[in-house]
């Protein structure tokens, strides 16, 4: 189902919310938008299409775990 854009004022106001709880941010999200919803509030950030659809998907992960700064990968 798809749902209205909430925007980064809407995850700070849920964030302020729930408090300690891990706050996940899902759809839409993309390498370039990372920061700001980090920033936000949000704990977690749930990706598919910006990995599915890039022409080098690969290329694509690796930019998401040097955004989140997950330097650990397996092989």
């Amino acid at each position: 189902m798809k749902r209205k854009k909430q925007g980064l004022g809407r995850v700070t106001e849920w964030k302020r919310r729930i408090g300690a709880r891990p706050l996940e941010a899902t759809g839409g999200m993309t390498v370039e938008r990372t920061s700001g919803i980090l920033a936000a509030g949000a704990d977690i950030i749930s990706v598919v299409t910006d990995i599915a659809l890039d022409v080098d998907s690969e290329s694509r992960v690796t930019a998401w775990l040097d955004v989140t700064h997950c330097k650990e990968r397996t092989t």
